[in-house]
């Protein structure tokens, strides 16, 4: 009986110390996160407003398209 109890206040003390899962994100962790963030917005950005026509395509969308290529777009864009 001293186990079960034993091990059902251990389970609580670490469930509560960690915020039941909750990991938490250090300072440099999220602006890590958040310039990430920002740079992929700006490849969207681009990627959708790159002058590319997309021919032959039956399956996916431009804008889906265009998303997936963000990077490779942006570069030409950077070069020309």
């Amino acid at each position: 009986m001293r186990t079960r109890a034993l091990i059902l206040t251990l389970f609580c003390l670490t469930s509560t110390a960690f915020g039941q899962g909750g990991a938490v994100k250090l300072p440099e962790q999220e602006q890590k996160q958040k310039r990430e963030k920002a740079v992929a917005k700006v490849q969207e950005k681009v990627a959708q407003q790159a002058s590319l026509e997309i021919r032959g395509n039956r399956s996916f969308t431009e804008k889906e398209l265009r998303s997936q290529l963000k990077e490779q777009l942006v570069t030409i864009e950077q070069l020309a």
